[in-house]
Parts: C-alpha cells; structure tokens; sequence
C-alpha cells in the first residue's frame, strides 16, 4: 500500500485495546529453510516485497509499529507451517513432493520477475485482479497456508472473550483469510455493526 495508507491503518489499529496480527515467525533450522516447503515460503515473501518495490509502493512490515505493549502476534510458527508443508505419508510421496516445492519456488520466483519486471502489468489490471471472486477449491496446501493459521486466531480470540477485560479487539491479518474468519466469527454469535474501508493505492 501507500504510506498514507499504513498510516491510517496503525491510527485505527492504535483505538483498540488488544490487536492479535499475523506473522510466521520464530526460529528455522537450517534444514528447514532449505527444505522445499522453506524454500517455497521464502519465494511467496519476496514475491510480495518484488511486487510492492515495483508498484513504488511500501510493504507493510516496515510501515506498521508492531513493537507495542498491546499487540501480540498470534499466528503459526514458522517451523510448524514448514513441518506441515514438507509432510507425507510415504518416503516416495516424501521426495515427491519436495521436488515439486522446489520447482515451485523457482517458478514462482521466475515468473514474478517477468510479470513484474518485463511484461509491467498496470495498477488497473493488478486491482482488477486482486478483486475478483475466485472460486476456491480445498486442497491441503490451502488448509496449512490459511486454514491451520487461522484456527490459531479463532481459539486465540475464545480465550480473549473467556477471559475478558478489554472492551476491543483487532485482528490484523491479511485478505486471503479474513473471508473464513468472518464467517467463523458471525457462527460464533458476532454480528456486524459497521463497514469501513481505508484506501490502500
């Protein structure tokens, strides 16, 4: 987004008592980050960075202060996301999939250069695109990149609502998630009491 854009966002984030954002992180082993599930995380993250360098935009990790007494990070940890991805249940299943999570990384790297760097796509097709309904089909891949995560911020905010003392609550997670966590919410008993929308670009 825009810096006027994170700025905006870190004055509505700072009105409420407790944020819970995303964030894979913690600790990696060597083994890991060269493994294709690794290897394929890490061309997912500097695909974003490539893209939002080339749009002359600014990435959100650099533009949000997540350093505050008040924000907790509640996601996966690195090291469970790359677990799930390289798992299989057969040695061959094993080798077979970490061939197609390294071709993958290398595909998905070479083809975001292109799109990016030679065939420059316009903010409108970009928009455009990003707005589009998709159908989504279940696939296990889709369940460790959004749906483990997000059953992670689902229990995390039932243990807020158990043990409540604060009147708000924000959670700071991007798109691709937030159509199952509002549903889940809304099952939950949350209803919807207003919309608001903050320009990104």
């Amino acid at each position: 987004g825009e810096k006027d854009y994170y700025h905006k966002l870190q004055e509505e984030l700072n009105t409420h008592n407790r944020v819970f954002f995303e964030g894979v992180g913690g600790k990696v082993s060597l083994t890991d980050k060269l493994s294709g599930g690794g290897l394929f995380l890490k061309s997912l993250v500097s695909t974003y960075k490539r893209a939002t360098a080339n749009y002359h935009l600014v990435f959100q990790g650099t533009q949000i202060d997540y350093k505050r007494e008040n924000w907790e990070n509640v996601d996966s940890k690195a090291s469970t996301v790359i677990k799930n991805l390289n798992s299989s249940e057969t040695l061959v299943g094993g080798i077979t999939k970490q061939g197609l999570f390294y071709a993958a990384s290398g595909l998905i790297r070479g083809v975001s250069y292109l799109i990016s760097d030679i065939f420059y796509l316009p903010k409108s097709k970009v928009i455009k695109d990003l707005t589009k309904n998709k159908e989504k089909k279940p696939s296990n891949l889709n369940n460790i990149i959004l749906k483990d995560r997000n059953q992670v911020v689902i229990s995390k905010i039932d243990e807020w609502e158990k043990q409540r003392t604060e009147n708000t609550l924000a959670v700071f997670y991007g798109a691709a998630h937030l159509e199952e966590l509002h549903q889940r919410m809304l099952n939950t008993g949350y209803n919807i009491k207003e919309v608001k929308w903050i320009e990104a670009w």
